[in-house]
């Protein structure tokens, strides 16, 4: 029997459900004219928000009811308003909201429950802004430079904070975001400035590596982020996460049964554009994923229509893309934004004692 959205797909042309995939940046920090065209011109369904986009609170809260006013007028439907903020270094929203400490301070606390305690606050924070999915928390297995976005050195350490947060996040209303799926940084090369190829062994990656992200899909966790990390074990055709068939399809959809919003990481990032450029990134055979398009690149995602010959996989996409407004709703404010402040975090920090 056909849902409400097997309703809305079958009303929407190719370009209208292509639109719903994408997760575009934008230049602004307060709507203007050329912005609102093209959303509308691209029938955009989601915006990722930047640094370069918050120009305080009340601005930033006027922005994102104005991109869903200007969204929804378009397609009938609401956006996917996103942002990374994962606290410590990591922290897109530095005068607007609250910055909470790095996952490695988190779990240096020794306690998961001050994971949730920092994910239930922060995602009231973005929900009041307008802010409905965080691309947080990280669930990869420490190993590179950037330790301080980890929860840890174990799997179990991750898994146990990664999946708190992720738990109050969406305790708070906003959908969490674990990422990079399979793994990022583990060969301490960063996919934002090249190409990074990682030869850690598929038993390896399948029974230590997946486990965080395994938990917190089986907690319902909203969306996956995909990294741009080549893993010959999974795909022996060089061929980055973000844009293989046999991680996504074969892997995260079909070995792990993940049916939760599939994303990649940023198209800007290095991995991407020297390798394929960013034209060629958003296209490839097939794609399984939304797309962030560099802002300077805007044209990336207006590429030919026809070209697309996977209506049957749209329409997959499409419905578990709206699936997840089952309980994230339009996003109405939690408070007026102007209430928002600094919040003293009643985390109780055991450090480790010296040796």
């Amino acid at each position: 029997m056909p849902t409400t959205i097997d309703n809305l797909l079958s009303r929407m042309t190719l370009k209208e459900k292509i639109g719903q995939m994408i997760l575009a940046s934008i230049e602004v920090s307060r709507m203007d004219a050329g912005t609102r065209e093209f959303l509308r011109k691209n029938h955009i369904g989601n915006v990722i928000l930047f640094g370069k986009n918050c120009a305080g609170r009340a601005a930033l809260a006027q922005l994102n009811a104005e991109i869903q006013h200007t969204v929804m007028a378009e397609n009938g439907l609401p956006a996917l308003i996103a942002i990374d903020q994962e606290g410590g270094c990591v922290t897109r929203l530095r005068s607007e909201a609250t910055v909470f400490p790095s996952a490695m301070v988190i779990a240096r606390t020794g306690d998961p429950a001050n994971a949730y305690k920092v994910g239930r606050m922060m995602g009231g924070e973005l929900r009041a802004l307008g802010i409905n999915l965080d691309c947080a928390p990280v669930l990869d297995t420490l190993s590179g430079p950037a330790e301080r976005r980890y929860y840890g050195q174990t799997v179990q350490s991750i898994a146990d904070y990664g999946c708190a947060m992720a738990r109050g996040l969406r305790d708070a209303g906003v959908l969490a975001c674990g990422k990079h799926f399979p793994g990022h940084e583990q060969t301490g090369a960063d996919t934002h400035f090249g190409f990074v190829v990682d030869n850690t062994p598929r038993d390896t990656l399948m029974n230590s590596c997946l486990t965080p992200f395994c938990r917190a899909m089986s907690e319902d966790l909203a969306s996956v982020m995909v990294s741009h990390v080549c893993f010959p074990a999974l795909d022996d055709t060089d061929t980055p996460c973000s844009m293989s068939a046999p991680v996504i399809q074969g892997v995260l959809r079909g070995q792990l049964g993940y049916q939760g919003l599939v994303i990649s990481d940023g198209l800007q990032m290095h991995a991407i554009l020297d390798q394929y450029g960013a034209t060629a990134a958003i296209t490839p055979t097939p794609p399984v994923k939304m797309c962030r398009p560099p802002a300077s690149v805007p044209c990336a995602m207006l590429w030919p229509m026809e070209s697309c010959r996977w209506r049957g996989w749209m329409n997959r996409c499409g419905g578990s893309w709206h699936a997840s407004w089952r309980w994230a709703g339009l996003c109405p404010p939690a408070m007026p934004p102007a209430r928002i402040g600094a919040i003293m975090l009643p985390l109780r920090m055991r450090w480790p004692k010296p040796a």
